[in-house]
């Protein structure tokens, strides 16, 4: 399982590189170098439940992104603006996914449903 897991998390780290890489590429064919600052958290949600997330900012375009997964997908987040804390949102339109973050705590929305609560960050 924990094989799994860190597999998860590589392809994970891959996919969102290619990604963004490309994006980034696309935008600004002049720079030669991209920063890409890539971290994972592991938060425990009340009782077993655990959310994973990918977090990597992207220095060229000053943005924020996080990846989540979600009854067996993987849904790429981009930063929004929150009255306080930091929060992403699907980029797929078709998602209405919604990940709040304050300090080590995180709560994941569908919709305005929680629909993964009381996180913590694992240390």
């Amino acid at each position: 399982m924990q094989l799994l897991k860190k597999f998860n998390v590589a392809v994970v780290c891959g996919l969102v590189g290619l990604t963004i890489g490309s994006m980034a590429y696309a935008s600004d064919t002049k720079t030669t170098k991209k920063e890409l600052p890539i971290s994972h958290a592991v938060y425990s949600c009340g009782g077993t439940d655990k959310l994973e997330v990918v977090y990597f900012d992207d220095k060229t375009t000053h943005t924020q992104y996080a990846v989540i997964t979600q009854m067996n997908e993987l849904i790429p987040m981009v930063e929004m603006a929150t009255a306080s804390g930091i929060g992403y949102k699907a980029i797929n339109p078709d998602y209405s996914y919604k990940l709040q973050t304050k300090g080590k705590d995180a709560t994941l929305y569908e919709k305005d449903y929680k629909v993964v609560l009381d996180c913590k960050l694992d240390d």
